[in-house]
């Protein structure tokens, strides 16, 4: 087995969890998220659009699919197959390993931006609210977050390259940080600085 199904069980460990999260600066409320896990959002994040130079023997569209992760656990892909891309050290493999540190970094003290892609040194492409840091291991990842009408996701992961997207963004603080599965709260932190006010969004929506 390889990164690939490594990352694979440690997003299907992610479902049912949610992690609610209040922002703000100098111990006020500023915006709140909700953040979940789809078994769509993996093979994105996995960067399978990176790895179409790479036979799987299984319909191409099995792999852009919430299917993904079911099949590299059950045996079904190959997984190791994906370190033959001309993009896996380049684009794929920083990718897996920040899935994989993912739920440790969210569990930890990690640093968290309001992102703007104008702002980031010679420019991205890549479009979301918030961007995390995590440098616990010695590898710096980036986790970008973002939302639509229903949720909040993960729209990119990866490890760190010549560019760190915390450059010129403006840094926001976790006032109180929740995380459930099933349910069942395992993490209930409240910072010491943060001074509650009248309309905080105290709860998950």
């Amino acid at each position: 087995m390889g990164l690939l199904y490594d990352a694979a069980l440690a997003w299907h460990g992610l479902q049912n969890v949610n992690y609610f999260l209040l922002l703000g600066r100098k111990g006020k409320w500023s915006s709140s998220l909700f953040l979940d896990f789809s078994l769509g959002d993996f093979p994105h994040l996995a960067g399978m659009q990176y790895a179409s130079d790479v036979d799987f023997d299984v319909n191409p569209a099995e792999l852009r699919g919430e299917k993904l992760i079911s099949k590299i656990i059950g045996g079904e892909i190959d997984d190791t197959l994906i370190e033959r891309s001309a993009n896996w050290e380049g684009r794929v493999r920083g990718r897996l390993e920040g899935i994989i540190a993912l739920e440790a970094a969210l569990d930890s003290d990690f640093l968290i931006y309001i992102f703007d892609s104008r702002k980031v040194p010679y420019g991205t492409n890549i479009s979301a609210k918030y961007v995390i840091k995590d440098q616990r291991t010695g590898m710096t990842f980036f986790f970008f977050v973002d939302s639509n009408e229903n949720r909040w996701f993960c729209r990119s992961i990866f490890q760190a390259n010549l560019t760190d997207y915390t450059v010129n963004q403006t840094r926001v603080f976790v006032l109180r940080k929740r995380k459930q599965k099933d349910g069942t709260v395992l993490i209930d932190y409240t910072n010491p600085h943060y001074r509650p006010q009248p309309g905080d969004a105290l709860s998950p929506h």
